[in-house]
């Protein structure tokens, strides 16, 4: 399964609710998240969870499952549920 693009052209920050001057200060933290969640049989996605985190940002963390939430994938072959890992590396 290949991943899609979110449908929202709205910055991610921006739907975290996140002004200009925090992502400022959060483009200096480096760290690795490391995400799992599951493609429904439809494309929706669930059970976003964080596995491992360096980051330590809690709101930051918080915003990533909020989006990938909110992602839609193409339906998978055969009607069948897909967990996905991930791991966003974060450099400054």
């Amino acid at each position: 399964m290949k991943d899609q693009a979110p449908p929202s052209r709205e910055p991610s920050h921006e739907r975290c609710g996140v002004t200009d001057d925090r992502r400022q200060r959060e483009r200096r933290r480096k760290g690795e998240v490391a995400v799992a969640w599951t493609v429904g049989p439809t494309g929706t996605v669930g059970d976003v969870a964080i596995r491992r985190t360096t980051l330590r940002a809690a709101e930051v963390e918080g915003c990533i499952v909020a989006v990938i939430a909110a992602w839609r994938f193409a339906a998978p072959t055969g009607g069948r549920c897909v967990e996905v890992n991930h791991t966003f590396v974060f450099e400054p």
